[in-house]
């Protein structure tokens, strides 16, 4: 069992007593500040010893009733605790009677609950064990009566519930309630007849069991078990729950309490717990079975199989996770056993089991793997193993854990053992043309891989019908294919195989399969590669990718892959749109995501040189306008960095640029609007967007950084040259000799800082501006203070901290300022709330103030987001955004023409 499982399955429940409707206060409260609960807590913690301190009980009740209710919240806890409740708390346990005013029932079950609140913080239980709890509440315990519901019975069940959270995780607490002599009155409180207090005294217990020994043998002393076992039977859930819970933790790593428990009875109410509608009671009794099967004198694997567990166990592994793993657990310590391997694969054990495998849950597949692997050991379950398909599940299994890998090697090889005599003999049966081919097929699959050397002739008697010797001699040739002294890759094309494997590719799934996989191997051959390009394999091979079968979308891939390395197939591989399939496919297992990746990178490095000019030659117009489309959007993801500007110089005629632009700035190329197009005139959108993701990453690669993480250009105010005043002189009278009047208020400035930093400026003080008179203040209309302000600490500093509420305002103003340095940083921030619903007002804010780089970011932007922007509009929004755009997205491209592509974007201004 793993570790994993062994914690999730025995882990105790922290606080799970701490439940509103048993407290007898109010079940919701209002939500409240921390300041109001300190407050309260400063209120009612001195009011609580200043009443015990005058024995006035009345207010002692109040108190303690308060300082519950805060404590209910966890995040109050903390606050409480600080003001001192603990040991006021805790001094109420042994609170004296007052004559003549009855008991202290109602007190000590406030108390008990308070700090039973306060003991959910981990850090507190220690400060309330050190504050004499134990010894109050193992009193309160021992004060019990028989009678149903309230009264003293109550206050012992709060008690209970105070000691399952002190005592939660925290070994010292638990050494101490035993010492305390807790344990005796918790046990004699199962037998109560209120389930609420046996449900609390199961709790303590249980938490009192958990890895610890010595208090585990005094439960089992003090005849705990027979209780425990009889609330197994209960209709309550919450009761059979908490027993199986203390009895899974009594029995575990401690076989004398395991055997002693059986003998107690417990075997036939556990397994009825199977069926219980608790699911955690499922589980947990899953795992009982698990560790009781490990009892071997006498076999409790038997007794389990023969008591009737085995159906509700199968039927558990459809349900959960927790109980899917527990019942895979039990089901593989069941499995040991040669007669329980027969009967769980009969009662349709198998197919749940192998389901299981692909889970994404190491834990669930490692149980699961190895149930499989007890199965395997059963002659009798081989032949339904196969048919079910297992073979291929195993050895496809994208597993977890190493240890889960291991266990499915070992059950392929014990599989193999098993496949001889007459598990063979009765294999090679369904071989016979009286089967469905499907079956054929999978058991010819199971057998190549299965079949010992000594056996191998029998697959190819004569007897054997032609079909199946087909599929099988496909897996051979891709096994033959790997011996390379001769190298039968050569030979076997030679021979013809190729065609025939090709035809294949059009079969049902298990020659697609098959011979999917005889072509990979094939394919390792550069001169074969190009046979099966040529001979037609390339389509069916990128058609395998879109198959909903997992293993054959990977042979398919790793064949692509051997394609791709020669290069007289690439040309063929982009004008079959095998760029855009390779990298749209929906691939289900992640050897094959990986595999089409390294085949992109292939085809990466095959574009330079003879083949990059090949292909440019298909974007000249004597070809027809689906190629150069074709091309043109795999040369953009495609063309390494060095050679990126080739597809856009002006000598190309009707080359990669217009041809990708067109594309995305025509919904319906050559074709009316979307609205009117009809069934026969195919809908060009994904070309559009296909266009679209090509320009993006064409700008991307260009630009070597993504859109919102390119640096500002450096601020003309930040140049090694200027010399800033500092932030101390913004808006400072002194030695001002320039004031504006910005929202009505004056503004201080410097001439000799604000010449230096604007043209503008410059130009205002020296240059006649008719408006500027002698020791009047210039005023600023059209712009706000706080924009004022933030461009002033620009010209001063040389940087600011551009707000995201002003951001666009303050473009304005250094644009009309010109501050190059300004817009720069107000054109990242900007960039930064890109959204669908902005960017085209964005893109013309940036025109509006000459905001270069956030023209291009915009464009990035709309490039990338071409799915969320058709989705929220439509197609033609679209196309109408890249209109607008279209003059900028081909300035940026011909700047890529014009030399290496180097963060081209942002040298663009």
């Amino acid at each position: 069992m793993s570790k994993d499982a062994e914690a999730r399955s025995n882990g105790e429940r922290k606080g799970h007593k701490r439940k509103h409707s048993d407290s007898g206060l109010a079940s919701s409260q209002q939500p409240q500040d921390a300041e109001t609960i300190k407050t309260k807590a400063r209120q009612w913690v001195p009011a609580l010893l200043a009443a015990i301190e005058q024995n006035d009980r009345a207010l002692i009740r109040e108190a303690a009733q308060a300082i519950a209710h805060l404590s209910k919240t966890e995040e109050h806890v903390e606050i409480v605790v600080a003001e001192g409740a603990i040991d006021a708390v805790v001094s109420l346990l042994t609170l004296p009677s007052k004559e003549g005013e009855g008991s202290n029932e109602d007190i000590e079950r406030e108390a008990c609950l308070a700090i039973g609140l306060l003991a959910i913080k981990p850090e507190n239980q220690r400060r309330i064990a050190d504050s004499n709890a134990l010894p109050g509440l193992v009193s309160l315990l021992k004060r019990r009566t028989d009678e149903n519901g309230g009264g003293v019975s109550g206050v012992a069940r709060r008690a209970a519930d105070a000691i399952t959270n002190l005592a939660h995780e925290n070994i010292s607490i638990k050494n101490r309630v035993r010492t305390e002599g807790g344990i005796p009155p918790l046990v004699a409180l199962l037998e109560s007849a209120d389930p609420k207090i046996q449900r609390a005294a199961a709790g303590a217990l249980r938490t009192l069991a958990f890895k610890n020994e010595d208090n585990k043998n005094q439960i089992v002393e003090e005849k705990a078990l027979p209780m425990l076992i009889c609330m197994l039977g209960s209709k309550d859930t919450l009761i059979h729950y908490e027993a199986v819970g203390v009895i899974g933790n009594l029995v575990h790593s401690s076989k004398h309490i395991k055997e002693e428990v059986l003998k107690e009875g417990a075997l036939q109410p556990v397994i009825r717990l199977l069926k219980s509608s608790c699911n955690e009671s499922q589980r947990e009794a899953a795992l009982l079975l698990g560790q009781f099967a490990t009892i071997t004198e006498p076999d409790y694997k038997i007794k389990i199989a023969q008591r009737g567990a085995v159906p509700s166990l199968i039927k558990m592994l459809s349900s959960v996770d927790g109980n899917r793993e527990m019942s895979a657990f039990a089901l593989g310590r069941l499995a040991q056993n040669a007669d329980n391997q027969a009967g769980i694969a009969e009662l349709g054990g198998l197919k749940p089991l192998l389901d299981l495998l692909d889970s994404k849950n190491g834990s669930l597949q490692h149980h699961a793997a190895f149930a499989l692997y007890g199965l395997a050991d059963c002659e009798d379950n081989v032949e339904w193993i196969i048919k079910e398909r297992g073979i291929q599940r195993l050895m496809d299994g994208d597993l977890i854990v190493q240890a889960s890998k291991d266990c499915v090697q070992k059950t392929l090889k014990r599989l193999e053992e098993k496949v001889t005599g007459k598990v063979l003999s009765s294999l090679l049966c369904n071989l016979r043309p009286a089967h469905d081919e499907t079956t054929r097929q999978i058991v010819a699959t199971a057998l190549a891989h299965l079949c010992s050397k000594e056996n191998h002739h029998l697959l190819f008697k004569n007897r054997t019908p032609e079909g199946v010797l087909e599929t099988l001699l496909t897996l051979l040739l891709g096994q033959f294919a790997t011996i390379t002294e001769p190298d039968y890759k050569v030979e076997i094309a030679q021979r013809g195989a190729v065609p025939s494997l090709i035809n294949m590719l059009r079969g049902v799934d298990g020659s697609r399969e098959m011979s999917a996989f005889a072509l990979g191997r094939l394919a390792q051959n550069a001169d074969n590669q190009a046979g099966i390009a040529e001979l037609g394999g390339l389509k069916p091979l990128l058609d395998l990718l879109d198959s909903k079968n997992g293993s054959l979308q990977h042979h398919a891939a790793f064949a692509l892959y051997g394609l791709a390395d020669c290069e007289d197939n690439v040309e063929w591989i982009i004008k079959e749109r095998g760029i855009q399939r390779l990298m749209d496919g929906d691939l289900i297992v992640q050897a094959s995501k990986d595999c089409v990746q390294k085949t992109l990178k292939r085809l990466e490095e095959k574009v330079t040189g003879k083949v990059l000019s090949s292909l440019l030659c298909n974007l000249r117009p004597a070809h027809d306008e689906t190629t150069r489309q074709v091309v043109a959007i795999a040369l953009a993801h495609l063309c390494c960095d060095e050679d990126r500007h080739l597809l856009f110089k002006n000598r190309t005629p009707e080359g990669a640029l217009e041809t990708l632009l067109k594309m995305v700035t025509e919904d319906s190329i050559g074709k009316p609007p979307r609205k009117m197009v009809t069934q026969d005139e195919p809908d060009t959108a994904p070309r559009q967007k296909q266009a679209a993701f090509a320009l993006s990453e064409l700008l991307k690669k260009a630009a070597n950084v993504s859109p919102v993480e390119i640096e500002p250009s450096l601020p003309d105010c930040a140049e090694a040259e200027k010399v800033y005043l500092g932030v101390s002189h913004v808006n400072n009278p002194k030695r001002s000799d320039v004031t504006f009047t910005v929202d009505g208020e004056p503004f201080y400035g410097h001439r000799i800082q604000l010449e230096a930093a604007s043209g503008v400026f410059d130009a205002m003080f020296n240059g006649g501006y008719k408006e500027l008179r002698p020791n009047h203040p210039i005023e600023i209309p059209n712009i706000r203070r706080p924009v004022f302000e933030a461009m002033m600490r620009c010209v001063y500093t040389g940087t600011v901290e551009v707000a995201a509420d002003i951001a666009q305002d303050l473009l304005r103003a250094a644009d009309q300022y010109i501050i190059e340095g300004l817009k720069s940083l107000c054109e990242n921030v900007i960039a930064q709330d890109l959204s669908v619903e902005n960017v085209s007002e964005t893109f013309k804010l940036a025109e509006d103030f000459h905001a270069p780089q956030l023209m291009n970011l915009c464009v990035q932007y709309a490039l990338e987001h071409y799915n969320l922007i058709v989705q929220a509009q439509d197609a033609d929004y679209f196309t109408d955004l890249m209109d607008r755009m279209k003059p900028r997205l081909k300035e940026i491209l011909i700047k890529l023409g014009s030399k290496s592509p180097v963060k081209v974007i942002e040298s663009i201004d």
